[in-house]
């Protein structure tokens, strides 16, 4: 590419291409934040925010600017190139390898010293264009194909290159429109791209692992296999199988990683929660403004002091109240022994809280998580107010009571249920207490799902064991009422164990006899439901 620019004005040090150098005087000088508010918003994180811009002489120009925030990204930034230049770098050097890219025009940057105060990149604006993972499923299957086996090769010859995109996912590759085949690919989000040295082989496998992670939603195990193939070329079937195994066991391992990173967020500042909560200590969501969480705790307290239909639960250990449009739980500490817990263990009083955002991120239906707030001694969690959801065990008897279920839609309701189960300890969740009353039941025509409530107790584990899945068996089968014969039952566990190592008669009458056992110590529900 040719040499840019380099000039000095209010403040930012420039390089821009010669083409778009009165523009950027013009359209983005003295602040390119002006521009940027000026523009239609196109993403917008802690760190940067983005607009189509349109600026006299360019056209649509995508305008990025950065900001250090917090302590640890400005000592970054004061130690490392910026962002917004980093970006710049990366994208002449994919312009010069012949990797599509929007076409970089410009980069400003104002320091104070070795402190970086804002940085902004700009670059010609791409339309239309869809993110890789829609346009996949948005293509005919034979140039779907050809479209997943494009993707692998464009990622290679990233790294033949000597390109390594530490942030190659779906959102980052665009495509035009057109058939698989043929339509244009742009790789973009580049700030953290290296670029002009060989790649190494671990990094390689790596980032492979990453773009068919990012594709897992869209791609089975085939679809993955001819991304992989695609990104090897002419390699021979035993590298290929070699190969493949080995991206699986890295895109396993991202999930997991994945899942607890997003597990976290609702305790970290994010562009979803915060922790800024007035007086008070604890994290809420940014779109719940502090006002109505003072309104609903003001709303807890006064129905607690009156009593009566909003006080949903009340004990030694807590309380839980419908109070201004949400559920608010709080948490008792009777006797020492709790308050001592408490204090040692201040993490065990937000576990339902982080829990149920933990569900939420891994697709599992719950009441969404809206604030954990403790003030003066006190501990409170809101939630999403489900109550127009019956529970589980209400459901079945007044579906038994109405008999409003076809022979058709009991059995699909057996599925459901078994299935939800079934897919709750393949995921590796566990739920303390999964009685028939924490399992809210959302009914849109034929159609169930379920909602599970009372997340104090869940756990996230690797693998859940057999005295686990056990112990959550007879939970379900004490706390469902006797309308549900023992033949539905014995159906409801035989769709349960399909395709596990359970599945079989001779694993089916063991795993009876302990269930049996279990529920013998248990109070059983029998037409009335149990708290």
């Amino acid at each position: 590419m040719a040499r840019p620019v380099r000039f000095s004005e209010a403040g930012f040090r420039v390089e821009a291409e010669r083409s778009a150098e009165g523009a950027v005087r013009r359209g983005l000088l003295p602040d390119p934040t002006a521009a940027l508010s000026g523009g239609a918003a196109v993403k917008r994180n802690l760190y940067r925010a983005a607009s189509r811009v349109e600026l006299p002489g360019l056209g649509a120009v995508l305008l990025k600017v950065h900001r250090p925030r917090g302590l640890v990204d400005t000592v970054r930034a004061a130690l490392r190139r910026s962002r917004a230049r980093s970006e710049w770098d990366a994208a002449r050097y994919l312009v010069g390898a012949g990797i599509p890219t929007p076409a970089p025009l410009a980069v400003l940057e104002r320091r104070r010293g070795p402190l970086l105060e804002q940085a902004a990149s700009a670059a010609r604006f791409v339309a239309p264009r869809e993110t890789f993972a829609p346009s996949l499923t948005a293509q005919p299957p034979d140039k779907a194909r050809a479209l997943a086996a494009r993707s692998g090769r464009l990622l290679r010859a990233l790294h033949d290159r000597g390109v390594s995109h530490g942030d190659f996912h779906s959102g980052n590759l665009l495509v035009g429109p057109g058939p698989g085949d043929r339509c244009v690919l742009d790789v973009v989000d580049l700030h953290t791209v290296r670029a002009g040295r060989p790649v190494p082989a671990r990094r390689r496998r790596a980032q492979l692992a990453q773009w068919v992670h990012s594709l897992a939603g869209v791609l089975g195990a085939a679809g993955r296999r001819r991304v992989v193939v695609g990104y090897l070329g002419d390699a021979d079937a035993a590298t290929v199988r070699c190969t493949f195994a080995r991206v699986e066991r890295l895109v396993a391992a991202r999930e997991r990683r994945r899942l607890r990173s997003r597990g976290r967020r609702c305790v970290e500042e994010s562009s979803v929660y915060t922790s800024d909560l007035g007086d008070a200590r604890g994290w809420r969501r940014r779109d719940l403004p502090v006002e109505a969480i003072e309104r609903a705790l003001a709303a807890h307290d006064a129905a607690l002091a009156r009593g009566g239909d909003a006080v949903l639960k009340r004990h030694r250990k807590g309380a839980v109240v419908r109070a201004g449009g949400v559920v608010v739980k709080e948490a008792f500490e009777p006797g020492l022994a709790r308050r001592l817990e408490a204090r040692l263990l201040p993490r065990r009083r937000r576990a339902g809280y982080e829990n149920a955002h933990r569900l939420a991120v891994r697709g599992v239906g719950t009441a969404a998580p809206l604030a954990f707030v403790r003030r003066g001694g006190r501990t409170f969690t809101l939630y999403e107010d489900l109550g127009r959801l019956p529970r589980l065990d209400h459901w079945v008897i007044e579906a038994a009571r109405t008999r409003r279920l076809s022979r058709a839609r009991r059995l699909a309701a057996l599925h459901a249920t078994a299935d939800f189960a079934a897919g709750l300890h393949r995921r590796g969740v566990w739920h303390g207490d999964l009685k028939a009353c924490n399992w809210l039941v959302e009914e849109t025509g034929t159609h169930l799902a379920f909602r599970l409530v009372d997340t104090d107790r869940v756990r996230f584990l690797r693998r859940v064991s057999r005295e686990r899945r056990l112990r959550n068996l007879a939970q379900l089968a004490a706390s469902v009422p006797r309308a549900v014969t023992r033949t539905d039952r014995l159906r409801w566990w035989r769709r349960y164990a399909r395709g596990t190592p359970w599945a079989g008669a001779a694993h089916e009458r063991a795993v009876a006899r302990d269930v049996a056992a279990l529920v013998a110590r248990k109070l059983v529900v029998v037409d009335e439901p149990i708290e």
